[in-house]
């Protein structure tokens, strides 16, 4: 497969909830001029993102996120997968004075707060709290520990009771790097490593999990072009060498993302994420599923800065 531009050969427009989205037909085989056109130089914010999903056949699932004058994410809206049917939602997002992200308040159809995250910086801004409650009563929270060069040590999850859930430990290079994580369980007995190896433009090269309890492990091999833009990622599992995963991504002369392909277990690339952009800016992404059906298409909007 050759990559290829992708088109809009027709619209098929659906009422959902009252909101109208749109489902597309697609052809691979045209090869268009780049989607890239009439340069801005001006900085711009993102205003909104749509996100609409296609995956479950008797439904269509939406969001639409919405940002204040400086960028932020402001609002979340729509409807996500749930266990048995799509199920409603609406997010808030406050922020302090250093506009760090302060507090995220999901709300429910009745306009009850259901899930509030409140989040904690410290004289660096780095995260050090982040208490989840339901209502009002608190269901778990994490706490980050750093050292004096404010490089992260250790993320301990606990339950709302002060129960230990999870642990995780960070090893660094001497320039800072994270090079070693530790994840234990609840009572503290270690479950897997993970070593990261960086080449020397600091691109990262290669991960490797090594799960404590099992002959299994997951090594993942990451290529650059000379502009240090990822260009393969490969998975590869246990010692006899299998090939789980394999990716490769394409980019335009200015060094933007255009395409995520998959291969198959026949070197067949399959699509899995295509985007387009106007202006110099993302304008709308598509994602595909492991049989090349369009399943999610996010849309953006954008401010100019003043």
């Amino acid at each position: 497969m050759t990559f290829a531009q992708l088109r809009y050969e027709n619209w098929i427009y659906k009422k959902v909830k009252e909101k109208e989205t749109k489902i597309w037909k697609y052809n691979l085989q045209t090869d268009d001029s780049s989607t890239t056109e009439n340069p801005d130089k001006n900085l711009r914010n993102k205003k909104n993102e749509y996100n609409v999903n296609f995956k479950h056949k008797d439904s269509i699932l939406w969001t639409h996120s919405k940002y204040n004058d400086i960028g932020l994410l402001i609002s979340e809206e729509g409807y996500y997968s749930h266990i048995d049917y799509p199920s409603y939602l609406y997010k808030t997002f406050e922020y302090d004075k250093k506009n760090r992200l302060i507090r995220q308040k999901q709300i429910d159809r009745d306009g009850n707060s259901s899930n509030i995250y409140e989040f904690t910086y410290d004289d660096k801004s780095q995260t050090v709290r982040l208490n989840n409650f339901i209502d009002i009563r608190l269901k778990e929270y994490t706490i980050w520990m750093y050292d004096k060069r404010g490089r992260l040590l250790s993320k301990v999850e606990y339950w709302g009771d002060g129960r230990i859930e999870r642990i995780l430990t960070y090893n660094h290079s001497e320039d800072n790097k994270i090079i070693k994580i530790k994840d234990f369980n609840s009572d503290s007995s270690l479950t897997s490593y993970l070593y990261f190896t960086f080449d020397k433009k600091n691109n990262l090269v290669k991960s490797l999990r090594l799960n404590k309890d099992s002959a299994y492990s997951d090594e993942t091999y990451f290529a650059y072009d000379d502009n240090g833009n990822r260009i393969e990622e490969k998975t590869i599992v246990n010692s006899a060498g299998k090939i789980r995963t394999v990716k490769l991504y394409k980019y335009d002369s200015d060094d933007n993302l255009l395409f995520i392909f998959t291969l198959d277990k026949n070197n067949n690339a399959q699509l899995q994420q295509a985007n387009f952009y106007k202006d110099k800016f993302l304008n709308y992404q598509i994602y595909y599923n492991d049989n090349g059906k369009p399943i999610t298409e996010k849309r953006y909007e954008y401010r100019r800065q003043e």
